[in-house]
């Protein structure tokens, strides 16, 4: 019986023991997790800033090409201001012409009358 006793004692230890070491090795793991996920958080703010400057490099590009497409559109918008004035210029001088034209053919008229 004192075996007994004894035995079912060293058997308590026993278990006590190994859920100390199931409790570590659990602990471990998670350790191992933690590692883990740290290492990838850090892959991520690396492929975040790579990114980030990939796009802050593509903005410049776009940048660079828009800044010629402004200065296209201005040209346009100044050319066809230029010719709306040359067509108002044009339609003036028309009108004058038509006007001289009906005032030499009236004295032509004159002068065949007279």
């Amino acid at each position: 019986m004192h075996y007994e006793a004894k035995a079912s004692k060293e058997i308590r230890n026993v278990k006590k023991l190994e859920d100390s070491l199931r409790i570590l090795k659990s602990q471990s793991q998670t350790e191992h997790l933690k590692s883990n996920l740290l290492v990838r958080i850090g892959n991520v703010e690396k492929d975040t800033i790579e990114t980030k400057a990939a796009v802050v490099a593509e903005l410049r590009n776009i940048s660079d090409i828009k800044k010629p497409l402004e200065n296209v559109s201005k040209l346009v918008e100044f050319l066809k201001s230029e010719v709306d004035a040359k067509d108002e210029k044009i339609k003036n001088v028309n009108k004058l012409v038509e006007f001289l034209k009906s005032e030499v053919d009236a004295r032509d008229e004159k002068i065949k009358n007279v």
